[in-house]
């Protein structure tokens, strides 16, 4: 879904294991390019307005987080040389090894920060098909 100047995606998180599991907090996501994925510019950063709390996913439960995107032409070039960028890297809450998801995108390499992601919520956010498939993450 875009925005003015940019784009929304909601991150879907599925518990793949057989008994429940907790997450909390604001998924890790970069903008990545090349083979293996090389991060580019400035992480997500958290969106305040989406304070933390738990969630537990019962074994096949989902959570979700929107991210946002902006528009990297819309930067000071001072701050930001688009680059294109063909990877997102997700981690969930509490994680440090991401998922390497293949996404096309332009990045910004330099100080501008292009993206803010909610923190975790219950639920898929009512998405399924398309966006479900292309952003199923295992957690748990």
């Amino acid at each position: 879904m875009g925005t003015a100047g940019g784009l929304e995606i909601v991150i879907v998180f599925r518990n793949l294991h057989t008994v429940p599991c907790t997450m909390s907090g604001y998924p890790g996501v970069t903008q990545a390019s090349g083979t293996p994925p090389t991060d580019i510019g400035q992480p997500a950063t958290a969106d305040a307005s989406t304070p933390r709390t738990l969630v537990t996913l019962p074994p096949g439960g989902f959570a979700s987080a929107k991210l946002k995107i902006a528009n990297a032409s819309n930067q000071l070039a001072v701050t930001c040389k688009a680059v294109k960028a063909t990877w997102l890297r997700v981690a969930p809450p509490g994680q440090r090894t991401p998922f390497n998801i293949s996404f096309g995108t332009t990045a910004c390499k330099g100080t501008a920060k292009l993206m803010s992601v909610t923190s975790v919520v219950q639920g898929s956010a009512g998405l399924w098909g398309l966006a479900y498939q292309d952003w199923l993450i295992g957690a748990g």
